[in-house]
């Protein structure tokens, strides 16, 4: 199964009919000069049959207890343990953004983020 990816800073309101998305942190190299990268999420598409769902359920396994920046709506930063999968009517699941503190750290290693069923 092929998956396009697609850079974005968030998922916004114009996610495919009967897909699955998937975010991935963006592996970046440490910065350099004023090279400065704005926009550090993957999304993934998946079409929503079986295949894709045990793609998934790989996924989740191979990242569980991998440690994951998170910034909710207060700005605090949190680490989280978990791969979550939830359902969103736009795309994007709530208030909260996920993102990669490429400033923190020489490099930010790929990592699923999120998983969210798009109906």
């Amino acid at each position: 199964m092929r998956i396009q990816y697609i850079e974005a800073p968030c998922p916004g309101n114009d996610s495919p009919a009967g897909s699955i998305l998937v975010l991935f942190k963006l592996e970046i190299a440490p910065l350099q000069g004023n090279n400065r990268h704005q926009r550090c999420v993957h999304l993934a598409y998946f079409p929503a049959n079986d295949q894709a769902r045990r793609v998934i359920a790989r996924l989740k396994s191979a990242w569980k207890g991998r440690r994951l920046f998170r910034q909710d709506a207060s700005s605090s930063r949190k680490y989280v343990s978990k791969v979550e999968l939830k359902p969103s009517l736009c795309g994007y699941p709530d208030d909260r953004y996920f993102y990669c503190p490429f400033w923190q750290s020489e490099l930010c290693f790929v990592s699923v983020i999120l998983v969210t069923l798009v109906p």
